[in-house]
């Protein structure tokens, strides 16, 4: 009799870790997406970063042209 309470007592306890591994294991598995997620943002913003930076770089190397385009438009405007 003893040993069947022993066995009742131990089916609750075994419910509740198997639930704890089956949550951990969920939680797992989120963790994972979710860091496969940054990556891939991380991956996209060095991404947009680089292209920002070339456009910079064409910006400033491109106003020195606009802006003789300006005067020139200015010049002939005023002639005119």
């Amino acid at each position: 009799m003893q040993q069947m309470q022993e066995i009742s007592k131990q089916k609750p306890r075994a419910t509740v870790e198997d639930g704890l591994v089956a949550e951990v294991q969920r939680l797992q598995s989120a963790l994972t997406l979710v860091n496969d997620d940054l990556s891939a943002a991380r991956h996209t913003l060095d991404g947009k970063q680089k292209e920002l930076r070339h456009i910079k770089g064409e910006m400033k190397k491109l106003t020195p042209d606009v802006e003789q385009v300006r005067h020139n438009l200015h010049y002939f405007h005023s002639l005119g």
